[in-house]
Parts: C-alpha cells; structure tokens; sequence
C-alpha cells in the first residue's frame, strides 16, 4: 500500500526531541584579501541565532508535513522541543548550549565560465560550544510535554549534550513505547560516542525491531575504528561493514533495525540490522566522488544531517509499514546537496540575518531524484583482506560480460556507459578498475597531504610498472588534481639509464633547486632508477640516501639544500613492488631462482637444485645490502603500481579487468588522435573485428605505447571509418603485437543471435541428411542394430527437445574455436570462393576434438556409457574415447570437419580462411 492509512485516529503524531542548541551565526563581511588578523574600521559583523540541533529538526518536520497536507490522507501533527521566544533569549542565558560559527560570503567557479556565482553564505569556521553552568544542567535536551505517549514516529536528536543519560527529560513515548503493531518508528540522529549510553540501551531493549540509527562516518570514526576515506568505495564501505559488524566499540548500531552511515552529499551505507539478517548491506554513492569530494565550492554547511533525518521520516510519513529507506537517502542526499550549494539564507534586510533555507531544503527534498548508484555489499570476512580479487562493483553490476561491456567503453566513451560504478578520473587519467583506483587515490592522497606541510625534504615514491604501462603519465596526473597550485607546471625527468657518472646528478639536483626557489614544488622523475652503474646492479640508489633523507647534496666542498621536491622513481626492470621488495627476503629469492632453475634444466624442483638456489641467493643477497637497497627502500614513503593494459604477470585470470583498462585507453587514444571516427552522438565507427583484436590480444609488446603506434601506423588520414583496409601490413604488426593472433581475433566471429540459431538448424539438418544416407529412420529410441536403424533425433530441428537444440549450438560455438587451433578463421564469404580442404593431419586431429567436447559436453550433464543408447535415462554407447570408436562412427565427424561445417557456414554467408603471416 503506497501510503499508510491511520486507523481509528485522525491524526499522525510524530514527536521530535533530544538535545537543543541555540546556534549563533556571526556573519562575517570582509574583503578576500584582508587577513584576518588585520584590524579595519572598514569590516562588517552580524551576529544572529536560531535553534539548532532537535528544535531545527522539528522546524524541518514541521515545515515538510505542512508541505504533504494535500498529499496525505490523513493530517500529522508534529510536537517539538520546548524552546524560549526569540524576543527573551540572550546571550548569556546559561540554560541553553550555545554554538558558535562564522560564516563568510563564496563566490563559486560556474562550469565552463569565467565569471563566478552569486554570493553564498557557508560556514567559515566552527567555534565551538557554550555549555550550560553546572548547576542547571538539567535543562540540558528540552523536553517535550510528557503527556504524548501514544507516538507514530519519533525522532531523536542525541548531540551527546545530555538528553541521552537524563530520563527526567525523556517523554512517555520514549520512557514506555507502544509494544503491539502500533509500535512506533524511532530514528535516533547520532554523534560521538555513538551506541553509548542510557538512551540507547533503552530502545535497543524496547523497540529495537522499529529502531533507525543515523549517523555520519565522521562521528563513527571518532570511535576506536579503522575505516578508511577515499580510496575507493568497495574498501570504505567493505570496512565499514566489518567494524560494525565485529568491532565491539561499534557494533551495537546492528541492534537497531536500520543503521545508516552518511557520507555527507556523496552517499551513505544502509545497513540492516541483526532482525533483518536476511537482508544485504546496499551501499549508495557517487559514482564519480568520494566523501568529501563533492563541493560547489569552499564553506562547510550545518544541518546536512538533519536534512537526511527528515528524508527519513517522510518515506515513513509515505508508508509507515515499508518505509523505502534506499529512496530516503537518495532525497536526503538531493536536499543536502541544494543546502550546500545556496548556503544560508542571509535575509532582505540591510542587516544580514542568516536562517536555515528551510523551504527550499523540503521543497527540494520532496523532488524524488536519484543522485547515487546503488551496490549491495559483499560482506568480508576479514578486516583487510588478503586475496588477489577483490569484490568489486564494476564485477557485481556488470550484467554483461566485461568483453561486452569494454566493447561498449570504445563506442561510446565512459559517459553512458559506466553510470553505476565508482570511476576514478585524475585529470586526464581515467579507470574504473579497483585495485588501480586505491593505489592512486594513496598517491594523490600522500602528495596532497606533503604540500600542505612544511618540511623541506623530498617526498620519495616508487612508481613499478611494465614497459609502456604509463607510469610518467600516471604520476603527472595524480600530482595535477593532488595540488595543482603549488606543484610545479612542468615535470622534471632524468633517465639514469643515459648518465654515466654520479656527478651528473649535481647538474639535475640544481635545476631542482632553481624550479623550488621559483616557489613551485617540483615534481622529478628518476627514470629506470634500478639501472645499472659501472656494471653493478642498482648501483645508483647509493647515492640518493643523502638527498631522500636530508635534502641535501653534496657539489665539491660545498652542501646545497634542495627544498620541497617529489621523487619519482620509476623502475624499469620490476614489473611491481613485490618483485623488487622479493630482493629483500631470502626465502622469496631463493624460491624464484629455484624455479628459474628448475625450468631452464627442464628438470623437476629437487633438493639439490634448492639448495643451489640458496647460495645464489646468499650472493644476490650480499650485493643488494651493499647497494644500499634496504636502506633506500627505508627512505620511501609510498609506491604506485601501474598496471597498463595487459593483464598483470600475462594471467588474464588473476587480473580480469585488464580489458577495461585497454577499453578505457583505447577510447582515449580514439577521442585525442582521430576524432573524425566519431559521429555526431560520439559513436565511434570501427569494424568489430578490428575491435576485437585491439580489445583481446594477448599481450601489447610496448604496452600502452603499442596500442597508439597500431592507430597511427593506420591509414587512417581522414577517414570516418576504422576498416580493415586501413590497418597497417602484418609485418609492421609484429614490432606491437603477435600478428597471427591479431589476425585471428580480427577473422573471429561471435556465433551467437540469429547467426547461431541458423548454424545450428543446419549442423541438425546435415546430421538427419547423414543419417538417412545410412538408411536410418525416425525411431523411439536409437539403436543401430535393429532393422531398419533406428535414430529418437531424426526429425525437424523444431521438434528436438530443449537439450538436443544446445547439443547443435554447443557444436556450432565450438567451430571457431577449432579452427583457431590449427590457423585458421571463420570470414564473410565471397563469391565463387571454393571451400576449404584441410590436410589429412589436421582433419584427423579436429575430428578427434570434436568427439572429445561431445563427450566431455556429455558427461558433465552427467551421462554414462551405456550398450545401448537410452536418452531418456542419460545413457550412450559412443561415450567412450577416440580410439574406441568404430571406423564409420569416426568417418562421421571427418565428414563434419570436412564437409559439414564448410557447407553450412556457405549457406550462412561465411567461409573458411587460411591465417598466414
């Protein structure tokens, strides 16, 4: 039922109390270039108040049943906190906490213009609070009248100012709540220390099934948890979920039956309680920010999460049976999101008076929009978990495969395509894979966080990566939105691989300097730093322990300061951070050379070839503590691997996302270097096999570098569409990829749609045209010595049953895949093109495979090996191997190699091609 209908009462009663506040707003009126330590005669102040905390809380209610009135069936009465009029209140009534704040004027940038906006009144700074004087602290929490016992909703405002430990202000609804279907909905707006105290350990005892815990992650991260901020929502919200769920600080909130943790304007965490244990987690979020990101300017805004408390209560006031708490957040986040862009209102008067812009917030909050994307979480079972894949919700909201999905990335960019899934965009950088967002959400995070401080050494970060993978790119891009206006412009980039002497570095370390005492910080690129230097290995880091630790370098006698900088240092022969730190531990180093030796002996992994192993490592070992490794390693403060666009360690299992790394690259590459593919709606006009092949090549020899070589090495000039006609010869191939495989995707095709229920309508025709050849007819069951022969599918292919028509697609699938085993591909057809003979080696080969995907197809659907064929029972006589069979039952797939598949593939349109170099 869409809305809740009172029974027996002609009015809903919702009762809203807890700690009250009397919120002082000084409105500050200053030029932006005066400090603030500067006195002028010249500079304005306003100082007003208005009720804060459960008074503004009640006004918000207020004002939104007010706005229902003509949507509701029923009238709602709202009871608040008892508060002064504001003609007797003063300053220095010692009753009441006071809060203060000072509030300026923000002018925010306009997208794409140049002037700025209209003045907005936000928070510039919180001051603090004023309590009230011990002797009347029980003032503190004004109460409501205790007559109103017989609440529908309540809603409670726990500032931890004392109304949660002082049941004398606690009214009867609260002190002795229904108990029967009339048991009313308590939405608790919390702060630190949260699931504490008297208050809390009453409802969870009275009313824990009809109990909402609202609270901010800011307030829950004041307790005794680990929770981290913006490194990628899967990891936040995943943490989250394992602290509340285990952490006894915190896990109290799960008593509740809703417990929701907002992330201010960017999302929250609804999580059901220990009575909903059926259901998940949902995490809602901003696809494109993380906490904290999403800001039309500077300011902070009070009310935020009163706001989302009153989005609450209105899906209860809409259905009070099946409040959707999904649909409260999405309001509430909307509201929250319109109060921190207009900011307060500052009045009509020729003296500023700031209010709360409470019209508007419900006006706003009643639109319904959608602002976030929804997720359910994957619980961990472990607070950090260890494993290779993580949960992602890319995976999770991929209804498609990741091929399909990648395929839509290059046609039509990221826009329309990835609304549901957390992106991650560093400048020009973009990807959406979850373990390459974390690592440079740290890095951006690290780099930020060094401009702000103010040591005057360098910031050191290793940055590992294949060939190609982009690691300078990457690096300039996270430093570009980590503090645009105090890194330096240009990057300074030295390849130590092309210096010949230490002494080199002397020239590189000044033109550091001189970059720093411009006021920039620096950003300095150490090219493949683990080269090395007079024909020993990572011979260079010696001599950068001096400068990482005490920015400082040595020129002759003389020792210059370097400053502020960043370095860089980008390895070329460590794929990651774990082969390089593998250096550091015996056992890891030991093993690999094992393994190495083991493979290149061509003999199995023995005692003796481990203990060879060991004494090399014992060696390599020695070598590295006398390069200083270890103490390099020691003066680094981060590392960044970049993972490129070929699966990492060429796994494609343990790295699946790879493809929509290069999806993400290759549309990038399409949009920079040859925007005239793309048609007025920005869809990219390519062939599909050339898509394919660019999409699923095993590996790019140059990585990144490789896939733009491939577009500019084609013809492409000023052309509007991406044939095949216009890639470069297959031996210029080979400088970026394999150019066989490269050319098998290209001839590959996706057998599926009307393509496949053609194919495999005819593969059945040609096996009944065989059978009748072999003078079968149609029979109950199928047995070969009756006479005449008897066959149970020897009839129309629409009147097979279910598992017989994906016996025929399942054989008709399997075609390319055989035919790419042995060089070959399926391609459009053209005409008087004479079928394909295939040598008799080949042939005997692919008849056998075919055979063994029949059984195998066979015995997974749990088959047996029967003397006489009974398909009812799942029994067969040709379960058996390849040199089992008879030599008609072998003939039979011969002919379908040799002249079953080529026949129906011409009546589809296609033939069979040759894959040459």
């Amino acid at each position: 039922m869409p809305l809740f209908m009172q029974q027996n009462k002609n009015a809903l009663l919702v009762i809203v109390t807890g700690d009250v506040t009397m919120d002082w707003n000084i409105a500050r009126h200053a030029h932006p270039s005066q400090e603030a330590t500067e006195w002028t005669g010249e500079a304005r102040s306003n100082l007003n108040w208005q009720y804060g905390s459960a008074a503004l809380l009640a006004e918000l209610i207020t004002t939104m049943t007010k706005q229902l009135e003509s949507d509701l069936p029923y009238t709602v009465k709202v009871i608040s906190p008892d508060t002064p009029a504001q003609a007797s209140f003063t300053l220095f009534n010692t009753c009441y906490v006071h809060s203060y704040a000072v509030w300026a004027q923000y002018r925010d940038k306009v997208p794409e213009k140049t002037e700025r906006s209209e003045p907005h009144w936000r928070v510039e700074r919180f001051l603090g609070l004023d309590l009230p004087s011990e002797g009347v602290a029980e003032h503190r929490g004004n109460p409501v009248p205790k007559r109103s016992a017989n609440a529908d909703i309540i809603v409670i405002d726990d500032s931890n100012l004392g109304f949660r430990n002082n049941k004398a202000n606690w009214p009867e609804a609260i002190s002795e709540p229904a108990h029967n279907v009339n048991a009313p909905w308590i939405i608790v707006k919390m702060s630190s220390p949260v699931a504490k105290g008297d208050l809390w350990s009453h409802l969870v005892a009275k009313v824990s099934d009809r109990l909402v815990a609202v609270l901010t992650i800011d307030d829950l991260r004041q307790s005794k948890i680990q929770v981290s901020a913006r490194i990628s929502w899967e990891k936040t919200a995943q943490e989250l979920n394992w602290e509340l769920t285990h952490n006894p600080e915190v896990n109290g909130l799960t008593n509740a039956a809703y417990c929701i943790v907002s992330f201010g304007t960017t999302g929250a965490l609804l999580i059901p309680g220990r009575h909903n244990s059926g259901k998940k987690p949902t995490l809602l979020f901003d696809p494109l920010f993380m906490e904290g990101e999403w800001a039309p300017g500077k300011g902070m805004m009070i009310g935020k999460t009163s706001t989302l408390v009153a989005s609450i209560v209105f899906q209860i006031l809409l259905n009070r049976d099946a409040p959707d708490f999904k649909q409260g957040v999405q309001c509430g986040v909307t509201a929250m999101r319109h109060l921190q862009t207009v900011g307060y209102d500052g009045g009509t008067e020729p003296v500023t008076r700031l209010q709360f812009p409470t019209e508007g917030v419900i006006s706003t909050l009643k639109n319904a929009e959608i602002p976030l994307a929804e997720a359910e979480l994957q619980a961990s079972t472990v607070k950090n978990s260890s494993q290779r894949l993580h949960w992602t919700i890319l995976a999770a909201s991929s209804h498609d495969s990741l091929e399909s999905l990648s395929e839509t990335i290059v046609l039509q960019g990221t826009k329309n395509t990835l609304k549901n899934v957390p992106i991650g965009k560093f400048g020009k950088l973009v990807t959406v894979d979850r373990q390459e967002i974390e690592s440079l959400r740290s890095i951006q995070s690290l780099i930020g966080e060094y401009c702000t401080q103010k040591k005057e050494r360098p910031l050191s970060i290793a940055v590992f990566g294949p060939p190609g993978s982009g690691k300078s790119f990457a690096v300039e891009q996270i430093a570009l939105v980590a503090n645009p206006e105090k890194i330096a412009e240009k990057t300074l980039t030295f390849n130590l691989s092309q210096f010949n002497d230490p002494d080199e570095l002397i020239n590189a370390f000044h033109q550091i300097r001189d970059i720093g005492l411009s006021g920039k910080i620096p950003l300095v690129f150490w090219d493949e730093f683990d080269s090395t230097l007079e024909n020993k290995k990572l011979g260079w880091l010696r001599f950068f322990l001096a400068p990482m630790q005490d920015g400082k370098f040595q020129e002759g006698q003389i020792t210059h300061p370097i400053g502020k900088a960043i370095f860089v240092f980008a390895g070329g022969t460590f794929p990651n951070v774990d082969s390089f730190m593998n250096l550091l531990s015996e056992e890891d180093l030991t093993q690999d050379l094992a393994n190495k030796l083991a493979n290149k002996k061509a003999s199995p992994l023995d005692k003796k070839t481990i203990e060879e192993a060991k004494k090399i490592a014992k060696k390599l070992i020695k070598k590295i503590s006398d390069a200083k490794v270890p103490d390099f390693i020691s003066r680094l403060k981060g590392f960044l691997n970049v993972l490129g666009p070929n699966p990492q360690e060429d796994n494609k299992q343990n790295d699946p996302f790879y493809i929509v790394r290069r999806a993400l690259l290759l549309r990038s590459i399409f949009e920079r270097e040859t925007p005239q593919l793309l048609d007025k709606d920005h869809q990219l006009r390519i062939d599909t096999g050339i898509l394919r092949g660019f999409l699923q090549i095993n590996k790019y020899l140059h990585g990144a570098r490789s896939m733009e070589s491939i577009v500019a090495m084609s013809r492409l000039g000023n052309r509007s569409h991406f044939s095949r006609s216009n890639l470069p010869p297959e031996k210029q191939l080979r400088l970026h990829v394999d150019p066989v495989k490269f050319i098998e995707l290209l001839h590959k095709l996706k057998l599926e749609g009307d393509l496949l229920e053609t194919l495999a309508k005819l593969n059945h025709l040609l096996f009944c045209k065989n059978l009748r050849k072999e003078k079968y007819v149609l029979g109950k069951i199928t047995d070969e010595k009756t006479e005449p022969k008897t066959h149970s599918s020897l009839k129309p292919y629409a009147c097979l049953p279910a598992h017989e028509k994906e016996q025929n697609r399942r054989a008709v699938r399997d075609i390319p895949n055989k035919l790419e085993r042995f060089g070959y591909a399926m391609a459009p057809g053209r005409n008087n093109e004479a079928d394909i003979v295939f040598p008799t080696d080949i042939l005997e080969k692919m008849a056998e495979l075919e055979h063994e995907r029949w059984v195998k197809a066979n015995m997974d659907e749990n088959w047996e090996h029967a003397f006489i064929t009974d398909k009812d029972n799942k029994l067969h006589t040709l379960l058996v191997k390849w040199d089992e069979l008879s030599k008609d039952e072998k003939d039979k797939d011969r002919r379908l190699i040799s002249e079953s598949i080529p026949y129906m593939l011409r009546k589809a349109g296609y033939t069979i091609v040759k894959l040459s170099v």
